[in-house]
């Protein structure tokens, strides 16, 4: 078993290394995830999309240098995968508590702080590759599956697929920390 030393060291490294080092903390870590995510009223694609965005995170902290190695990395993954889904169901739980009213349904309050920022989001999105852009869009705007994007895209397979997203959202993390924003500037206030 490969020491989180190793694995931080190769996550900084070149792409074959960051590669082998993201591979060995899915196969270490999904199962344990995926498990707590169906014994907690989840779905095996809502395990994969949690997943691979506390991956994210995880890799975003590591850039940072933010990761103080207080834990262990397995950790980290697990428990920011805990929260992430808790949020989720959070919000789930939140929406189905409040319906909306006929007023509120015909009149939309505007949020423009949160217009501001999708507006920055789709302007980067915008300056990345057509199949990035299109990849995004039907994950996060269309909530399309893996497997759909799979075969849209007409690739072999869906953990294909999720890498080509992957690679695809780490372009994208990539062009906003060239213009000074970080995670926080997105984060829900």
């Amino acid at each position: 078993m490969m020491n989180d030393t190793l694995l931080l060291k190769q996550m900084l490294s070149d792409s074959v290394q960051r590669n082998s080092a993201l591979k060995t903390l899915y196969t270490r870590n999904y199962p344990k995830v995926k498990h707590f995510i169906l014994s907690n009223s989840g779905d095996e694609s809502e395990a994969e999309d949690v997943f691979q965005e506390a991956m994210l995170q995880f890799y975003q902290l590591v850039l940072a240098e933010r990761f103080r190695g207080e834990s262990s990395i397995d950790t980290m993954i697990y428990a920011m995968a805990r929260n992430l889904w808790y949020k989720r169901l959070r919000e789930l739980r939140k929406q189905a508590a409040s319906p909306m009213t006929i007023e509120q349904s015909t009149q939309p309050e505007i949020n423009w702080e949160e217009h501001k920022r999708e507006q920055l989001v789709r302007q980067t999105i915008g300056e990345l590759s057509a199949d990035c852009q299109k990849i995004i869009e039907l994950y996060y705007y269309e909530r399309r599956s893996m497997e759909q994007i799979r075969e849209q895209f007409k690739l072999g397979s869906t953990q294909v697929a999720k890498t080509k997203k992957y690679r695809c959202m780490k372009r994208l993390i990539d062009l906003f920390k060239q213009r000074g924003f970080d995670q926080h500037s997105f984060a829900e206030e």
